[in-house]
């Protein structure tokens, strides 16, 4: 490697400056020379190329990217959440997710190839969150849509699979019927989808329903018994993520989104006038928490869950 004079220059530069940059002429060593300087820093470095469109995209909330926590990335696992590095947190979690399939399942009754349910584990990954279909499932592993429903049935029973059911009560509209699924820990879920850390799953197309389905399982374990949880969703495309009953009265809604400066769709407006909820909130990861519109709150999913579900 060269030994470039103005190396010196610049980290003296960072130690007082928010900002540095290098710039010349291409093929003269730009990037080696930011590698270098982050390989000799004592603090944590990231490195993202803005000619990868992947990388730009994790600017387009800077904020957001940079103040992620571990607890959604890693998953509740305190094996891995504490691990001393990511490789032996990786490891962790694939011999946990090896016994299960070659052991734990298997001693719980699952009458089922390894191979077969660790395929439909990493699809269920991949469609984390979004409408079961069990015939397309069943297509794709060579499998009958009852084998493939009961199999998943099997996951949910051990707490590995979560079915969030439709909100159909007394509603004149043409609805959804069919339950979202979703994996129960992020940490598998993103083992499975191949994300190994947050640079990784911020660049990734998964990292929305990942996102949903952290707030989804964080509810689903924080709030009161008397409370059920359902999704709303017609044909015509009205939809909401989540809707808070107690018993047949509809007291929240609640849409997640993965933005600190969140957008409402036409659909969420009229998921919201439909279901009359006193209030509707919109969950994000860490934006302020304020009033947006009459009935509609915007906070993050700390204020959610500290200030207002218990209050439900």
């Amino acid at each position: 490697m060269i030994n470039r004079r103005v190396c010196s220059e610049i980290k003296d530069s960072l130690s007082f400056f928010s900002v540095v940059s290098i710039i010349g002429p291409r093929q003269v060593g730009k990037t080696t020379l930011a590698k270098q300087i982050m390989s000799e820093s004592a603090k944590p470095t990231l490195y993202l190329d803005l000619e990868l469109q992947s990388d730009l995209f994790k600017l387009d909330d800077a904020e957001l990217f940079l103040t992620q926590n571990d607890l959604w990335v890693k998953g509740g696992f305190p094996s891995v959440l504490f691990a001393k590095n990511d490789d032996l947190a990786r490891r962790w979690m694939e011999n946990f997710i090896s016994t299960y399939l070659n052991r734990d399942l298997l001693q719980l009754g699952l009458n089922a190839s390894p191979k077969t349910i660790r395929n439909l584990w990493t699809m269920m990954a991949h469609l984390n969150g979004q409408l079961f279909n069990a015939t397309t499932l069943g297509n794709s592993l060579g499998l009958s849509s009852p084998t493939v429903k009961r199999y998943v049935d099997f996951l949910e029973e051990a707490f590995l699979l979560k079915s969030l059911h439709p909100f159909s009560w007394n509603m004149p509209k043409r609805l959804v019927k069919t339950p979202k699924v979703y994996l129960t820990d992020t940490g598998i879920l993103h083992h499975l989808s191949g994300i190994t850390d947050l640079n990784n799953l911020s660049g990734n197309p998964l990292i929305g329903n990942s996102w949903e389905s952290f707030v989804v399982n964080q509810i689903m374990v924080l709030k009161k018994n008397p409370i059920d949880l359902y999704f709303y969703r017609t044909h015509q495309g009205t939809e909401v993520d989540l809707v808070f009953t107690r018993g047949l009265q509809v007291v929240a809604t609640a849409e997640i989104k993965y933005s600190n400066s969140p957008q409402l769709t036409k659909g969420n407006f009229q998921a919201f006038e439909d279901l009359n909820a006193p209030m509707n909130y919109v969950i994000t990861p860490s934006s302020d928490d304020y009033l947006f519109k009459e009935r509609i709150r915007i906070c993050s999913l700390k204020a959610f869950v500290t200030n207002y579900l218990k209050s439900l």
